[in-house]
């Protein structure tokens, strides 16, 4: 249960990062947040026996 914790707050909290972002930086910031989250959810479902959502690194251009 604290995964899907984790997974929620995460959600939260890359909502209001994207609400105020205004550079490059904070969408990254907020995509890595989101991504986090995915992963959580994925690990509770895991630890479940479920089939989660599949999380695949996004490719990244700098």
């Amino acid at each position: 249960m604290a995964r899907l914790r984790t997974a929620r707050e995460r959600y939260n909290t890359a909502g209001a990062t994207l609400a105020s972002a205004t550079t490059e930086d904070d969408f990254t910031l907020a995509m890595r947040v989101a991504e986090e989250g995915l992963r959580a959810v994925a690990d509770a479902y895991a630890l479940i026996g479920r089939p989660g959502p599949k999380v695949a690194k996004q490719k990244r251009h700098k």
